[in-house]
């Protein structure tokens, strides 16, 4: 922890001692509310409001301060993930299961020649994987892609749905 860290450089370089800087600096620290879950770390451990050094104003009473962290981590992953996505540029897969793909091999890789793959999705745990009569491989969206339909080339019907 990087805040820890110059709490006790601090302490030595005004000659406090480390001991109680560490402890008062872990007060403050376990009874500030967490920026993902809204509630104090020492709420949650210990179920009761500790009072530290720092003021806190809250008008409302919680008893179940359990769901209420619970509920504030699901909004705010699922507020990261949105954010994460559209700064990445994601978009939805428009593969379907039983499409023909191609997967690309690194060099590094075992099977070295270029195959043909049928997208599917495994029951068991609903993965996506890609298959051809020899393996089942995991599918990673950045190594797999439609074949190029050039030169009028048909792939067997029987892998296009």
């Amino acid at each position: 922890m990087r805040p820890l860290g110059k709490a006790l450089k601090t302490a030595t370089l005004e000659g406090r001692p480390w001991k109680q800087e560490l402890n008062r600096f872990l007060l403050q620290y376990r009874t500030t509310p967490h920026c993902t879950t809204g509630v104090p770390p020492s709420e949650l451990l210990f179920n009761r409001v500790i009072k530290g050094k720092l003021p806190v104003i809250n008008s409302k009473k919680i008893v179940n301060r359990h769901k209420e962290a619970r509920d504030n981590e699901k909004t705010r992953q699922e507020h990261n993930r949105e954010h994460a996505n559209q700064r990445r540029n994601t978009r939805k897969s428009d593969l379907q299961v039983g499409d023909y793909v191609l997967r690309i091999n690194k060099p590094r890789e075992e099977d070295t020649d270029d195959e043909g793959f049928d997208y599917e999705e495994n029951s068991q745990d609903n993965q996506p994987s890609i298959s051809n009569e020899n393996n089942e491989v995991p599918r990673r969206s950045s190594r797999i892609r439609r074949p190029p339909n050039r030169y009028g080339h048909e792939y067997p019907s029987n892998l296009i749905n």
